[in-house]
């Protein structure tokens, strides 16, 4: 009875530990940011998308976008894997993968240089056909 009574606060003190230090990981919220500019031109990329996904579940944990300056944040993201897409229309797309912890909140992703997406279209051909009766008001 008396090795029961040890164990069993034992294991208590233990649950209630991991609990604690469980509860005090889901409440540190973690940042990303940067900025987009042209990789051309070294220019600002204003309104330029920014998703943030879980690599667990591929659910989208946040996203911005960019201000005039090309910066962005994303804010209340909780720690863990996360992938980040950031596209712009008419631009290549770009993709990488950070990770969020409790000693590293706080992610700067660096300047990230978007490059111009080039698309081969193929021919294009017109034709038209003259009716073989036309209208006239006659004079």
């Amino acid at each position: 009875m008396k090795h029961f009574l040890v164990f069993s606060i034992v294991n208590f003190i233990f649950i209630s530990a991991i609990s604690q230090e469980r509860s005090n990981f889901s409440n540190i919220e973690c940042e990303v940011n940067g900025k987009v500019v042209d990789a051309a031109s070294q220019k600002e990329m204003h309104y330029a998308n920014i998703a943030v996904i879980r690599m667990k579940d591929s659910t989208i944990a946040g996203g911005a976008i960019t201000d005039e300056k090309g910066f962005f944040k994303v804010v209340k993201l909780r720690p863990g894997m996360y992938i980040i897409k950031i596209n712009f229309i008419g631009y290549e797309k770009y993709t990488t993968n950070i990770r969020l912890t409790p000693q590293n909140p706080v992610v700067n992703i660096g300047t990230i240089q978007l490059k111009p997406a080039v698309t081969q279209l193929g021919e294009v051909e017109i034709t038209s056909e003259k009716p073989l009766v036309e209208f006239q008001l006659d004079k």
